[in-house]
């Protein structure tokens, strides 16, 4: 039976981690790998953490790309697991490098918080087919088909396909030393042509997370705070 306060450290801990995920460790091989696949990326901008957000708590992802929210151009990528020579695994990275390169393409992913061009043009792409299929399907099956068929997803999942195609051709170890040519993506030619509510909802969403989300971190950092206390109090006397 688990300790009071190895419960308590443990809660606090996953509370932080919400707000402040750790690290993902990738090879170097793996990060040299995806600056010769994307090769107009600024990869140093570009950080990999283990885990989902917070607010991606129970959904069906298991990797997604967001800007940092606490820097003007830094890029995040979440993962919810990597094992770094599953062929899943790194078509998977792949993909959410594509999504990097998306974000760079878009203004340098200049902006503040969640407020920034990809995100908008993201979720008015998102929004767009969300209401179209709203129309024909239950609420789960239109979001999953807005998400699926969504023109940003589109491309990043082709290539993905590609990329485990090729890796189970060769094996992890070639890929990743030696990417093909036919793999190695400059632009994405992304076109935006959402239309002007799904832009309107889009800009709205983001700038309420972009203002409420870093409250609510705060509490989630001051409730990790209350319980961490009594947690090393408990530990410290063997509760």
């Amino acid at each position: 039976m688990k300790k009071t306060s190895q419960i308590l450290l443990k809660k606090a801990q996953r509370l932080y981690h919400g707000v402040f995920p750790k690290k993902l460790i990738v090879p170097d091989e793996h990060r040299k790998m995806l600056t010769k696949i994307y090769p107009t990326v600024n990869w140093k901008k570009v950080r990999l953490f283990k885990g989902m957000p917070w607010f991606m708590g129970g959904g069906f992802a298991t990797g997604i790309t967001l800007p940092g929210d606490y820097s003007l151009n830094k890029i995040e990528v979440f993962l919810d697991y990597y094992i770094a020579y599953a062929p899943e695994d790194v078509a998977i990275l792949v993909h959410e490098g594509y999504h990097v390169l998306q974000y760079e393409e878009m203004y340098k992913n200049k902006g503040i918080g969640f407020f920034r061009p990809f995100l908008v043009h993201y979720l008015a792409g998102f929004f767009k087919g969300f209401f179209q299929e709203i129309k024909k399907r239950s609420l789960a099956q239109a979001r999953n088909q807005a998400y699926r068929y969504h023109p940003m997803e589109i491309p990043a999942y082709d290539h993905e396909a590609l990329t485990l195609k090729y890796i189970k051709e060769v094996g992890v170890d070639k890929f990743v030393e030696d990417p093909p040519l036919h793999l190695v993506v400059n632009n994405t030619g992304y076109r935006y042509n959402s239309g002007m509510i799904a832009y309107f909802f889009a800009g709205a969403f983001l700038l309420l997370c972009t203002l409420f989300k870093p409250i609510i971190e705060l509490f989630y950092l001051l409730f990790a705070l209350i319980l961490f206390l009594p947690g090393k109090l408990l530990q410290l006397i063997g509760l």
